[in-house]
């Protein structure tokens, strides 16, 4: 029996008083720790108690009980603050040796008594009605708490009360379930005592299993797995079924102890397999659970058969090679009475020549299949006599055991083919050169979308001209259109006139242009590089010029076409360069002829590439230079090609690059038609390291006779970033007005000038020259040139007069406020502002007497109102002719002040 902890508490000062029984007020706390045995939860709940309000000796009890607890756990430094807390406390906590309390011992078995009988006097109490974890079913709450309470004592009494049932005449099986709920509640010695020996008696057994699910402890546990192995099947199936608390207990045993305990016979097998069939089985035990499954399959017993099959249709049996085994050998029978495994969902993921597909064997497991799955797949019903899913599992099974292995199962795949199977995705993986005739021969037993996948794979094998024929009356009725590769592939020359024809019905079918549309492109371009006789060729042009075609596809054709060096496909290029749109480096028609890399590599000369040069300039579809992989281009091309640029970036680039590498030549040639009298070159697009080279040559057309030339000579000339440039004085007086308006210009950028050429400006016969000239000259604050500006104010341009009178007001503001502050440098400013704060200052007190008077009155004659508010003080003063001198001048101010 379990023995309760018995406190005497006690002390000398309060002998007499009733002291609270601890074990009362901490009763909670103490079931979970000594009944339920959750040590962290009476550890939590000893704390929570300590941190609330609590009788001395309560408190005192409940640090030993937490420090005793801590102890036990090995933690004996947390433990020794409590433990010194109860001995210091007034309250002296004794824990006596087991029986030292025998009335509390009695009181505690009469109250379970009652308890007890009062369960039995309960005729009809429900057995099956659901527990919280906390109660026991078929009890009240209130009953099982208490019996949970009282712990080892109602273990006693519950067991005395079931032991009465042995010899009873009659007894009720439902109350003992309830009595038998509360021992496997209860735990300890005594529960597990008399639960095992429950178990070799055939009244109280059943009930014990019916109620095994509501243990709580390991020990119990241990005497539930007993059960599991009695000699009865029944009986052990009872323990598994018992839902008392919580889950059923099988829930809460480990997958092999549960294997262990019911392999021995065919009603534990079937139970078995049945449990694990919904569930993840733990991998570690797949390799025990194979006998067990072989057995079921061999017993006589149908159901036990059935559990079997069932258990082998799952996800986590077909990941056993054992078990797959086993799965393919009897999946025929299965597959009869429409019995379909489950495709496994979380395999990982393989891939073989671009087919994917999941599975968990590795190639020796997948050859040791093999045999299995083909003796299935022959005594298998045909598939078209299959429903969808078993179907959908046996490609399944194909692809997981045909596509890992080492050795081309090409052969067992096509004789399955003539089955009825579509094995499509392991024919197309293994498929070589070798088995590509094998494969072709047996084309016409394919369906439409399996067909697809394999003429696919044609891609990457090399096919024989004559495998075009085959190719053809497969795709007769166009099931295959969308695979036209494998045709391509043939190098057939009247391969031409069939992708011809599917790329017009797909330009039709706007819907379907996507993916189709690339793979007939593809094919054209692969037809093209394995045949490029004319009637190929042809067919090529003619698909370019579809005006529906996109210029992505026209490109890829249009490359392979010049790829070949067609003289006809160079003319095609010119009429559709198709210039990128954005700014990535795409290869164009154009783009793949300039390249010197491009591959293959054409013959067409330098000569027929600047005609398709000039073409995509005169359309305005040259490209930029950073659309371009300018370093691929030739330097034997890239003048040529400069020479249709117009854009000022291709000339910054093209022609710096040409000085870099010392293309002299042609570059020289470039610019004499650029800087011939009668050119019409804009040559502000020239970069300054051209304009530097070129200087005296670009100098030489500021006299020329094209004021055009002449004013884009200015330009350049002054645009750059280098000292030595030309004179502005050379651009004012230049001959055309564009330059001389030029000059003028830079003059108003602080650029230096001569005063006297912007003074002979002023006589300019064109206005807007005038009125810059006048600016310039009043920017300058040129007082010799007033009379000319003056003559100016007479113009009848009005810009020009108000330019003029601008410059003037410029020069006489100037001139006035440099007089200005010359005679305030040298002292001798005399504006009334100036004389008000002198006198202020002369006559303010502690001057002389006879200077603040003058002062006083040179105030009032100059009248400043600024002064006021000093006058109006010094009226205060203590000498009395200063006071009224003051007060005169504040008269005379008021009658005449001045502004």
């Amino acid at each position: 029996m379990k023995h309760w902890f018995a406190s005497l508490l006690c002390t000398a000062a309060v002998a007499a008083q009733q002291v609270p029984d601890p074990r009362v007020e901490l009763a909670a706390v103490i079931a979970v720790e000594e009944q339920e045995r959750d040590l962290a939860q009476a550890e939590r709940l000893w704390r929570d108690a300590l941190a609330g309000t609590l009788a001395p000796a309560v408190r005192a009890y409940a640090n030993h009980r937490l420090g005793s607890l801590l102890v036990r756990l090995g933690r004996n430094d947390e433990a020794q603050p409590f433990l010194d807390a109860a001995a210091k406390s007034s309250w002296a906590v004794i824990e006596p040796a087991p029986g030292q309390d025998p009335a509390r011992e009695r009181a505690l078995r009469d109250k379970a008594r009652e308890l007890v009988a009062r369960v039995q006097s309960q005729r009809a109490v429900d057995a099956t009605a659901p527990a919280a974890a906390t109660t026991v079913t078929g009890l009240d709450a209130e009953t099982a708490e208490q019996l949970l309470w009282l712990g080892e004592p109602a273990a006693h009494e519950v067991a005395a009360a079931l032991e009465a049932m042995r010899t009873a005449d009659s007894y009720h099986p439902e109350t003992g379930t309830v009595l038998a709920a509360v021992l496997w509640r209860l735990g300890g010695p005594v529960a597990a005592t008399f639960l095992r020996d429950a178990r070799r008696d055939a009244r109280l057994r059943s009930v014990a299993a019916a109620a095994a699910s509501s243990l709580r402890s390991a020990e119990l546990l241990a005497v539930a797995v007993e059960y599991l192995h009695d000699d009865e099947p029944q009986l052990a199936l009872s323990v598994l079924q018992s839902r008392q608390w919580g889950p059923e207990l099988a829930e809460r045993l480990p997958q092999a102890t549960l294997v262990e305990a019911l392999r021995k016979d065919g009603p534990r097998q079937r139970w078995l397999l049945r449990w694990l069939s919904p569930r993840r089985v733990d991998p570690g035990i797949v390799a025990t659970i194979v006998p067990i499954v072989e057995q079921a399959l061999a017993s006589t017993d149908p159901e036990v058969g059935a559990a079997a099959q069932d258990f082998l249709r799952t996800t986590s049996a077909q990941a056993s090679p054992a078990l797959m085994a086993l799965l393919l050998d009897r999946l025929p029978e299965m597959l009869a009475n429409d019995q379909v495994p489950a495709i496994p969902t979380e395999l990982p993921q393989h891939e073989r020549n671009g087919v994917v597909w999941q599975g968990a064997f590795d190639a020796a497991t997948a050859a040791e299949l093999l045999p299995h799955l083909d003796r299935c797949l022959r005594r298998s019903p045909p598939p078209r006599l299959l429903p969808g899913a078993a179907q959908r599992w046996l490609l399944f099974a194909i692809d997981a055991i045909t596509l890992p292995l080492a050795v081309d199962p090409t052969p067992t795949l096509l004789a399955w083919l003539e089955l009825g199977h579509q094995p499509s995705g392991p024919v197309a993986a293994w498929l070589t050169d070798a088995t590509a005739p094998a494969v072709l021969a047996r084309l016409d037993a394919w369906q439409p979308q399996p067909l697809q996948q394999v003429l696919w794979a044609f891609r990457r094998v090399e096919l024989p001209a004559g495998a075009f024929e085959v190719l053809r009356r497969t795709t007769a009725g166009g099931e295959a259109l969308s695979m036209p590769m494998a045709i391509a592939r043939t190098g057939h020359v009247e391969a031409a006139e069939w992708l011809t024809a599917a790329l017009a019905t797909v330009l039709r079918a706007a819907e379907t242009q996507g993916w189709r549309l690339g793979q007939v492109v593809d094919a054209l371009v692969e037809l093209l590089r394995r045949n490029d006789a004319e009637p190929v060729r042809r067919a090529v042009r003619d698909a370019i010029e579809q005006p529906a075609l996109p210029d992505s596809c026209r490109t890829d054709l249009l490359i392979a076409l010049l790829g070949r060096s067609d003289a006809a496909g160079l003319a095609i290029a010119g009429r559709w360069p198709m210039v990128a749109a954005n700014s990535e480096l795409l290869v164009t028609p154009l783009t793949w002829l300039l390249y010197e890399d491009s591959t293959p590599r054409h013959s067409f000369t330098d000569e027929q590439v600047e005609a398709v040069i000039a073409q995509a300039a005169a359309a305005e579809q040259l490209p930029e230079p950073e659309q371009l992989r300018i370093d691929a281009v030739p330097d034997r091309l890239l003048p040529r090609l400069v020479r249709h640029a117009t854009s000022f970036e291709w000339q910054r680039v093209a022609y710096a690059r040409l000085l870099a590498r010392g293309c002299q030549g042609e570059l020289d040639a470039w610019m004499r038609t650029r800087l011939a009298p009668d050119s019409d070159a804009d040559l502000t697009l020239l970069p300054e390291a051209v304009v530097l080279h070129y200087r005296s040559e670009i100098e030489a057309l500021l006299d020329g006779p094209s004021p055009n030339l002449a004013w884009a000579a200015a330009k350049v000339l002054w645009t750059g970033t280098t000292a030595e440039l030309p004179s502005v004085d050379r651009l004012l007086t230049n001959r055309h007005d564009f330059v001389r308006a030029e000059g003028l210009k830079l003059a108003g950028y602080g650029v230096p000038a001569s005063i006297e050429h912007l003074r002979t400006l002023l006589r300019d016969p064109k206005p807007s020259i005038r009125r810059d000239a006048a600016q310039r000259l009043g920017e300058r604050l040129d007082r010799e040139s007033v009379p000319a500006l003056l003559a100016l104010l007479r113009e009848r341009e009005e810009n020009v007069r108000a330019a003029a009178e601008q410059a003037l007001q410029r020069i006489r503001f100037y001139d006035e406020h440099e007089a200005h502050w010359e005679r305030v440098l040298r002292g001798l400013d005399a504006s009334p502002q100036s004389a008000v704060e002198k006198l202020l200052l002369q006559a303010k007190p502690g001057a002389p007497r006879n200077q603040r008077l003058l002062a006083l009155r040179s105030l009032g004659a100059l009248g400043q109102p600024e002064a006021l508010p000093f006058l109006i003080d010094w009226t205060q003063d203590t000498d009395a002719e200063l006071a009224q001198a003051a007060l005169a001048a504040i008269d005379a101010i008021h009658r005449a002040p001045r502004r």
